[in-house]
């Protein structure tokens, strides 16, 4: 599989083990594209809101949380997962 080239190229990934589904950041872009890891095709993609250059993703399976850092900060973003609308919304107004 082939992945979409956002930003200045693919940057981290981080998986959703219950839906069987991969998430991939991109450096400099807010995109993340959504692939299912069973399969390795595309299941979509969504945005980050506030953030603008993710690193280091974390998906903590239990809480359905999606965590990034901001590149060259100490920001630390908080997202909730929603696998039905494949869609990430910020959990807080903002960051830590």
């Amino acid at each position: 599989m082939a992945i979409p080239n956002h930003g200045t190229g693919a940057y981290d990934i981080a998986a959703d083990e219950e839906n069987e589904i991969l998430f991939i950041t991109f450096r400099n872009d807010t995109t993340v594209d959504l692939v299912d890891a069973k399969l390795l095709t595309s299941a979509g993609y969504t945005t980050l809101e506030g953030i603008t250059n993710p690193t280091a993703i974390v998906y903590a399976q239990n809480q359905k949380y999606f965590l990034a850092l901001q590149r060259t900060t100490n920001k630390l973003y908080v997202y909730t997962w929603d696998y039905i609308n494949k869609s990430l919304t910020a959990l807080y107004e903002e960051p830590y």
